[in-house]
Formats: C-alpha cells, structure tokens, sequence
C-alpha cells in the first residue's frame, strides 16, 4: 500500500487534538503541574498565542503524522497502539531539551516530567489506534 500522506496528516491532527483537549482538561481541574505546550512553543519563537497554538497543531498534523507512518515499520511493539506510544515517547525524549523539561534542567520536576510524558504517551498511542483504523485498516487484536 502506498504511503497515505493525507490520512497521515489527519491522524496526527486527531491525535492532537487529543493531546490538546487532555492539556485543557488539566488546565481546567488543575490537579496536575500545568504544563502548557502552546506556549512552550510561545517561548521558543518570539510569536503570539495564536500562532503558537497553530504552530503546535501543525507539528502534530503535518511533521508528526507523516513522521509516524514512516518510521512505523521499525517501531517496536506488536499492535499499532503499542508502535504508537514508542513513538509519544521517542518524541518526548527529543522534545524534551527543547522545550526545558529535559532531565536534569532547573524546570523538570517529576510532576512536571511526569506531565509531559502522559501528554506525548497520549498523543502516540492515539496516534497509533487511529493509523490502525484509518489508514492500514488494521484494527487492534491484542
């Protein structure tokens, strides 16, 4: 099957809008360190709110997607879920310099730490469920 550039593209507009809407949850309930990756993005780049939250739905959507289904096949993990969270966790490992909540820097708590890895866990798991689903037709068996 050929690569799908824009079912890899709308998945990783799902699967971050998933991440957004779970950021705003603990925004809202504020039982968790609030760690906001829209202005982390903010920080980064001298740019408003509203650019950094497009910015941060265009990595998602138009890097992450299609990075994903490329590098799927070398992923471990036996369902697509599994390849999916290897994956949120590989890009939290290469996020995590960038945006200061790397190990070992003033900023990483663990809760903080903590935060940011439920974030991108969330994002590749869903990133990978919906990769089974619409763009494989591979639904999960395990």
């Amino acid at each position: 099957m050929p690569f799908q550039i824009g079912r890899a593209i709308f998945c990783g507009f799902l699967a971050t809008s998933a991440l957004t809407t779970i950021m705003l949850a603990n925004w809202i309930s504020g039982l968790l360190p609030q760690i906001d990756l829209v202005r982390v993005l903010q920080g980064l780049f001298p740019i408003n709110p509203a650019i950094g939250f497009a910015t941060h739905v265009l990595i998602g959507s138009l890097l992450l997607g299609p990075i994903f289904g490329l590098v799927k096949g070398i992923l471990p993990g036996s369902t697509n879920t599994v390849k999916g969270i290897a994956f949120g966790l590989m890009v939290w490992l290469a996020c995590s310099p960038v945006t200061g909540y790397a190990l070992l820097t003033e900023r990483a708590t663990i809760g903080a730490m903590l935060v940011t890895v439920v974030y991108f866990v969330a994002f590749g798991a869903t990133l990978g469920w919906l990769w089974g689903e619409l763009v494989t037709n591979e639904p999960e068996t395990e």
